[in-house]
């Protein structure tokens, strides 16, 4: 009529009338859920990306020790969530690869000797965090002035 088309989302059982064109989004939630559905699925992603770059850096160097504390840290995080069996895995797949793979670095001593994660910094989280807050500062974002 007049032109103007109806718009409905259905959403689930619920139908929102929008009012403008004719197209029907069914099962919306269902077809874009987010995989994996635990919360703070984006930490399991970030240490997955991070343990993917540690599979490519040489054993007992500081880097790699670096980046799997980073990974660890991401992951360690996150306990204590309803989800925590799932991080606890990661976890401890990370610790030992610090075992096996960069145990014999300074990084990788302190945290065999403390058993968990460490919150020191390598060169290379350094590096990221230089970079991180210097493209803040280039944008003008008040948090790094």
């Amino acid at each position: 009529q007049n032109g103007h088309v109806r718009l409905t989302l259905v959403v689930g059982c619920d139908e929102i009338n929008l009012g403008c064109k004719s197209i029907v989004f069914t099962n919306v939630l269902e077809k874009n859920k987010i995989s994996p559905d635990v919360r703070y699925h984006y930490r399991l992603i970030a240490g997955a990306l991070a343990m993917k770059a540690a599979a490519l850096l040489e054993d007992n160097t500081e880097e790699l020790a670096d980046v799997v504390n980073t990974a660890g840290n991401w992951v360690k995080a996150a306990h204590g969530t309803n989800n925590s069996s799932v991080y606890d895995t990661a976890a401890n797949h990370y610790y030992n690869v610090i075992e096996g793979r960069c145990g014999k670095t300074a990084l990788g001593a302190k945290i065999l000797a403390k058993h968990w994660f460490v919150d020191d910094e390598g060169s290379w989280s350094t590096e990221e965090r230089t970079a991180y807050d210097a493209m803040h500062k280039a944008l003008g974002d008040a948090k790094t002035e």
